[in-house]
């Protein structure tokens, strides 16, 4: 996730307990710190803002809500696999097969 073009940036919340039912939350930010995309802060305006999800949330509308006033231009609801195929294949994958 580094940043083309340098004025693009990520950033990624999580939302999900746990992915690929091995990995923890903390396990995830360390993944996600070493992308060298950064942790979602409520104050911090971005362009890309993927959140990740459980796939069988049945509070997907809740977080939804939660996010409705971050500042944000692009918000996406993924699922934790959309971040390990992109470390693996070492690309941005196509978010849109991973979308909730």
């Amino acid at each position: 996730f580094e940043q083309k073009p340098p004025s693009s940036t990520y950033a990624f919340a999580i939302e999900c307990r746990q992915c690929q039912g091995s990995i923890n939350r903390s396990e995830l930010i360390e993944l996600i710190q070493l992308t060298g995309a950064s942790l979602f802060q409520n104050d911090q305006a971005v362009e890309n803002l993927i959140v990740l999800c459980d796939t069988n949330d049945k509070n997907l509308n809740k977080i939804k809500e939660k996010y409705l006033q971050a500042p944000a231009t692009n918000i996406k609801y993924v699922t934790s696999d959309f971040l390990l195929k992109s470390i693996i294949k070492f690309e941005i994958q196509d978010i849109e097969k991973y979308s909730l």
